[in-house]
């Protein structure tokens, strides 16, 4: 099965013996892709980020064969998936550190939308410092456009970047209501951002004058910031 031809893949330096079989195992993609809702440009704004010792969300894959039941299969946190399996193991590997590959394959990547549709509001804003330069986002940009990986269309991204800032009020709002609610973050931080978010907003629909870069309209589907 699809299992097993995985498993039989792993490289050697991920396996502790060549008659161990594990139960289950977290496969975790090392780097991922970001998209910023942004005003200033049309599509929004791409980069990437590589991680070290973290698994995000959506770069997630959970694998276990035929015997192995859903509920025997241990739990983590993403933020500790790496550090816990480690140290507890439990995939029934003699080496912990085999229950877990780091995925380091480019293009195999994570897409992660940063907006403030988000409750705990972290990283919505780029930091300039952490920015790809412009080159590679071009790559990176017609990479997520490919139909060979992400099939990503340019029509929806602009559509999408356009509607989060036309109702960036609302949704700021409706946030700020889901803050401290079960199952949801509950920060301070993210109440301010989010109070302040709607505060420039209004003051942009009331024609106050904000410090606002003038817009980039991209002509071409396959170019990007």
């Amino acid at each position: 099965n699809n299992y097993d031809e995985i498993i039989d893949a792993t490289p050697p330096d991920h396996t502790s013996s060549t008659t161990e079989r594990p139960k289950w195992m977290y496969w975790c993609s090392r780097q991922n892709a970001e998209w910023f809702a942004d005003p200033t440009v049309d599509v929004g704004v791409t980069n990437a980020v590589q991680h070290t010792l973290l698994c995000v969300t959506p770069g997630i894959t959970i694998g276990f064969p035929v015997g192995t039941r859903y509920e025997d299969v241990r739990q983590f946190e993403h933020t500790r998936i790496i550090k816990d399996i480690n140290r507890e193991g439990g995939c029934g590997l003699t080496n912990n550190t085999a229950c877990v590959d780091l995925v380091t394959a480019f293009p195999m990547m994570a897409v992660r939308s940063r907006t403030p549709t988000s409750a705990g509001m972290m990283g919505i804003r780029m930091e300039e410092r952490d920015a790809l330069d412009k080159d590679k986002r071009l790559l990176l940009w017609k990479l997520l456009q490919s139909e060979k990986y992400f099939g990503i269309d340019a029509d929806d991204v602009r559509t999408a970047n356009r509607f989060i800032h036309q109702n960036i009020v609302d949704i700021a709002r409706d946030n700020l209501k889901g803050q401290c609610t079960p199952g949801h973050s509950c920060k301070q931080s993210s109440k301010e951002q989010l109070q302040r978010l709607t505060e420039l907003a209004l003051m942009k629909f009331k024609g106050i004058s904000i410090d606002e870069p003038k817009q980039v309209v991209l002509e071409d589907g396959n170019d990007a910031q």
